[in-house]
This record gives structure tokens, C-alpha cells and sequence, in this order.
């Protein structure tokens, strides 16, 4: 493969409790009802507002809300949380993800992520763990489409002298999956994230790596 391109939430950094505390936060701020923490989980992958838009349909109460005054109250809610005093702990890397891409970045393998996060959430993310040198390109709701669009993966092929087709893509969620296979490129699940390994091979999934050490065969 020419390109690996990762997710990031629920992929290579378990982030689950500041999304679902922001979450929270943004619907109360608003006066609505909590959204469950699995609900909530369930909608990591999709770009913000799509992601408030299905917690807010599992209401029919709800159906007026505007899900995108709910989502920049969620972005406030975050901004908050990361300039808190003192800082709240830094959400973990998953097991294994710190030597695995350092291992990638020295055999020069091309890699970058495609995520539901904003251009400043992943520059977040980027700061916060030292990968500003691993990924050659990154593909964020600001630059594309949400998944399940394939344009993530067509604009990061682009950008890493590729076409789809020699793409990498691994993720925890059937946003990721959907998204390869609408690009025509290879999908790897993971069994750590946010959805069930079940539910990522029924819609394309190759394998499900049940830790990093199950990628290397899928390298070539």
C-alpha cells in the first residue's frame, strides 16, 4: 500500500470521555435531555452537526432543534475543557500506537488520518502526542465531506502521489468503512473502538486487527 490512513477517535486515541463530557454539556446548556454515552459514541466518525442531527432524531420532541446551535455549544464546551486550570487528563493512545507509528515513520511509510474532527481538533490531537512528522496529510470536515463521503480518501491519495485503490484505510467505525469502500480502497476495522467488529465487516471491512501487531500483512 502506498498511503495508510488512519482515524483518529476510537482508532489510535480513546477520546470517548471528552466527546461524550462535551456532548453532555452542549445539550444541557441548551435545556435537552442527556443523550445516552453509548448513543452518543455511536455518532463519533461523523462531522459534528450530523453527528448532533442523529442524537437529537432519536427524540421526535426534539425535531425542531437547530443541530448545528448544538454544535457550536459543543465546541465551546471543548474549548472550555482543554483551557481548564488545571487541564483534565489527556485523552490515552491506544495500546501499542505510539511504537507503531514511530515504526512506520522510520521504514518511511506515507501515512496520514481522515477524521470527523475540525482542522484545530486534529492540530490538538497532533501537539498533544508529538506526531506533527508522521502523517503527510490530513483530511478533517473543514477540507472535505463527511464520512461516509469518499472524498477524505481521494483528496489524502491525491496528496500522496496515489489513487485510491493503493489507500490503506483503518478505523473503528462503519463511517470509515463505507467511506473506503465508496473510494475503492482497502478497509481495516479495529476491535477497540466505538463499533462492533461484527458491524464493520458487514459493511467492508478486510480483517479486524485485534491489536497492532496484526497490520504488517496488510502493508504490502
Amino acid at each position: 500500500m502506498d498511503l495508510i490512513l488512519f482515524d483518529v477517535d476510537g482508532t489510535l486515541v480513546d477520546s470517548q470521555h471528552t466527546i461524550v463530557a462535551c456532548m453532555e454539556a452542549a445539550f444541557a446548556r441548551h435545556g435537552l435531555p442527556i443523550p445516552d454515552a453509548a448513543a452518543v459514541r455511536h455518532t463519533v466518525g461523523l462531522a459534528l452537526a450530523e453527528g448532533v442531527a442523529r442524537l437529537l432524531a432519536q427524540d421526535p420532541a426534539l425535531a425542531e432543534v437547530d443541530p448545528y446551535a448544538v454544535a457550536e455549544t459543543y465546541k465551546e464546551a471543548y474549548l472550555a475543557r482543554r483551557t481548564a486550570t488545571p487541564p483534565p487528563p489527556k485523552d490515552p493512545l491506544y495500546p501499542g500506537t505510539q511504537a507503531l507509528l514511530d515504526r512506520l515513520l522510520r521504514q518511511e511509510r506515507l501515512m496520514g488520518v481522515a477524521t470527523g474532527k475540525s482542522n484545530r481538533g486534529v492540530s490538538v490531537f497532533l501537539e498533544t502526542h508529538g506526531f506533527h512528522k508522521h502523517f503527510v496529510t490530513h483530511q478533517t470536515v473543514d477540507t472535505a465531506p463527511g464520512k461516509p463521503d469518499p472524498t477524505m480518501i481521494r483528496q489524502a491519495a491525491a496528496e500522496a502521489g496515489t489513487v485510491p485503490a493503493r489507500v490503506l484505510m483503518i478505523g473503528d467505525t462503519v463511517y470509515d468503512m463505507q467511506m473506503a469502500r465508496a473510494a475503492g480502497a482497502m478497509a481495516l476495522g479495529v476491535d477497540w473502538g466505538y463499533h462492533a467488529p461484527e458491524a464493520l465487516m458487514a459493511e467492508g471491512a478486510r480483517a479486524i486487527l485485534k491489536s497492532w501487531d496484526d497490520l504488517d500483512p496488510y502493508l504490502t
